[in-house]
């Protein structure tokens, strides 16, 4: 029985895709359907820095692939 790897990547990026496989990675694609950009004015607007805007972001997108 084969089974999907457990690694979702929740991002377009091509780069990210590439460092994955030439890792050796078994991982799917999704696209996730958060507004990254949206988000990031809200999150920039709310004072949060570099580290936690790329987190919240990385969240978002996760719970977007999750919900659909």
């Amino acid at each position: 029985m084969k089974t999907e790897p457990a690694i979702v990547l929740a991002s377009t990026s091509a780069i990210r895709f590439s460092i994955l496989t030439a890792a050796g990675v078994a991982f799917t694609v999704a696209r996730p359907a958060a507004d990254e950009a949206a988000l990031k004015t809200r999150f920039l607007a709310q004072g949060v820095g570099v580290e936690g805007l790329a987190l919240a972001l990385a969240e978002a997108k996760a719970r977007s692939v999750d919900a659909g």
